[in-house]
């Protein structure tokens, strides 16, 4: 992080039910501490922690310490040309991504000056101004058409807004990545707040060069 960018130390305590045994941990992103038993291993990349030898999350309690990053819009406009091994990874597209994708990012930001007024151009004509509806009914697809098809047909549920704004940004030359995890869940009259399978949620992170990775939200009703 860059120095001048705001950011304050939170801790959590998170207990998972028994029924929930997965062997990624859920952590506020980005964490800078953990505390729990049991087999676990650290995945850099990610910033996560993995179970080891059948280690899984069921019936857990532990600590975590993460950071609320806090940068202003500034900042993230005029970040620093992202690192040549972060554009390296995180621009690839395949071979077989439909040519619309490329053309549509374009034209969506064609009054944009800086990475992070495309993101946010991105982000608003998926979730208020480009027509989309969210469906969770509509099938996910595979293979090179299935983007195609959502940006034709206009409906989806966050795999295909977050799959699609990662794919744009990284036409577009911006760092980007897919994150799986969970809504923030429902605030809980004692003071605690219930994550269920129903927050579970996928969401598009783009690099900033000074800030790191920095959720968008490009889903509608989210």
């Amino acid at each position: 992080l860059g120095p001048d960018v705001k950011r304050a130390e939170v801790t959590t305590r998170i207990a998972a039910a028994g029924t929930y045994a997965q062997d990624w941990l859920p952590m506020p992103y980005p964490p800078s501490g953990v505390q729990i038993k049991g087999n676990w291993r650290y995945e850099p990349v990610g910033m996560t922690l993995v179970g080891d030898h059948g280690q899984n999350t069921s019936g857990k309690t532990y600590l975590v310490k993460s950071l609320d990053v806090q940068p202003t819009a500034q900042q993230l406009a005029s970040a620093a040309k992202a690192p040549d091994t972060i554009r390296r990874e995180y621009t690839k597209v395949p071979d077989s991504l439909p040519t619309v994708v490329a053309k549509q990012a374009r034209e969506i930001t064609k009054n944009a000056t800086s990475g992070y007024e495309k993101a946010v151009a991105l982000q608003d004509y998926f979730a208020v101004t480009g027509g989309f509806e969210y469906d969770t009914q509509v099938e996910v697809g595979s293979g090179p058409g299935a983007i195609a098809r959502f940006l034709r047909d206009k409906q989806g549920f966050c795999v295909h807004f977050s799959f699609a704004m990662a794919a744009m940004a990284r036409t577009l030359g911006i760092p980007a990545r897919v994150a799986v995890g969970f809504a923030p869940g429902s605030p809980q009259a004692d003071g605690t707040v219930t994550v269920s399978l129903k927050d579970a949620h996928a969401w598009p992170e783009l690099y900033f060069e000074g800030v790191g990775w920095t959720r968008f939200e490009p889903t509608p009703t989210r």
